[in-house]
């Protein structure tokens, strides 16, 4: 693509096989992502979307989403609303979460509750690092109990690995893919009891720093 230059590398986010999976899918469509850090995945599927939105929560990153030319929604994903999920336009939503075990659950309901609430038809892709354990303990029970469509095998070889404890820079994401709509139940809470009620009944609240933000003050 003319003019595309990534600033971060694999780990520190998604492999570029990424955007090349759902470059097709988001053609012509609203893709949100969930924590992009610098807009690499965003940057290349700008070109092929009909819309790009960030859900960041960095607010330094926000601001280089911002001068991108890319809309954002400058707060944790926790605190946003259907409303405004409504008003991004998001067909195609895609995360790869910084701890899989509290927050794939979490933001998966609230994306269904909100797109039942706001009656908008869409699609949430969830990626899984086969090399990053906690990754992979919650995609056999999310798949199951939240009744993906389908689980996509991404094969790569990207990235600068040093100290991430993987064996190499191939790898594989696993895509998980779950339907959202007025039509798609909310199945019972099955997580941890450590994620606050909020969360397991999908509705939006005031996030609470998680293990690994940067510092508060």
């Amino acid at each position: 693509l003319r003019g595309f230059e990534t600033v971060d590398q694999y780990p520190i986010r998604s492999p570029l096989a990424v955007a090349d999976f759902l470059a097709p899918i988001v053609a012509g469509r609203g893709f949100t992502e969930i924590g992009t850090r610098n807009g690499d995945i965003m940057g290349c599927l700008s070109h092929f979307a009909r819309r790009v939105t960030a859900i960041e929560l960095d607010v330094t990153y926000c601001k280089k989403l911002r001068a991108r030319g890319f809309s954002v929604i400058c707060r944790a994903v926790e605190s946003v609303t259907p409303a405004e999920l409504a008003a991004a336009e998001g067909d195609v939503y895609f995360w790869w979460p910084m701890w899989a075990p509290r927050q794939n659950e979490a933001w998966l309901r609230q994306m269904i509750s909100a797109h039942r609430e706001n009656r908008r038809v869409a699609a949430v892709y969830i990626a899984h690092d086969v090399h990053w354990k906690p990754d992979m303990l919650t995609l056999h029970r999310l798949t199951r109990h939240y009744h993906a469509t389908n689980v996509t095998k991404l094969f790569f070889d990207e990235g600068d690995v040093s100290g991430y404890g993987r064996p190499g820079q191939w790898g594989v994401f696993h895509m998980a893919r779950f339907e959202l709509g007025p039509h798609v139940p909310l199945p019972p809470w099955e997580g941890s009891n450590a994620v606050p009620e909020r969360w397991r009944e999908g509705k939006p609240a005031e996030a609470e720093w998680l293990p690994g933000f940067c510092d508060q003050g």
